[in-house]
């Protein structure tokens, strides 16, 4: 909460290898052999680390608690900056609760009777927004997609 709260500002930007700041998260998590990691490795970005490995272990353990394997954890590159997507089998949050979702301390249905404070969405929209970039959902018949869009540049190692 406290982390909410005091919100990501002042972390410093500093130039991270994507690789292995996702390999990071990975490692991290409550499951790592059961994230595949799908990203360049000669990609560095400009973030504020903590908050980015703060997002990506909330929207991680979204997808390993709630989802259904595979979790795909993978990160693509383009000219309006770089995307990293956190992909499951699951059936996702249906279109109507995001936007509830996001907001402090809501949890769904499914969470209602599980751990958590409902921060762990407002935490990676919070994140997404000190980048300057965003957070959006895909649901397809085959995956669900929470997508984290950042504008900063990237540059090949």
């Amino acid at each position: 909460f406290l982390e909410f709260a005091r919100g990501f500002e002042t972390e410093e930007t500093r130039a991270v290898p994507l690789r292995s700041l996702l390999q990071q998260a990975v490692e991290a998590s409550a499951e790592p052999t059961a994230v595949v990691l799908d990203a360049p490795s000669d990609v560095v970005i400009r973030v504020k680390e903590a908050a980015l490995l703060r997002a990506l272990d909330n929207l991680l353990s979204n997808a390993l608690r709630y989802g259904k394997p595979p979790v795909v954890l993978g990160a693509r590159i383009s000219n309006a900056g770089f995307t990293i997507d956190v992909r499951d089998a699951g059936p996702g949050i249906s279109p109507e609760m995001v936007s509830e979702l996001l907001r402090p301390f809501t949890r769904g249905n499914v969470a209602r009777a599980g751990e958590g404070t409902g921060l762990g969405l407002a935490i990676v929209e919070q994140v997404a927004r000190v980048h300057g970039g965003d957070v959006t959902f895909e649901q397809t018949a085959e995956m669900f997609t929470a997508r984290l869009h950042l504008p900063q540049a990237a540059e090949a190692s």
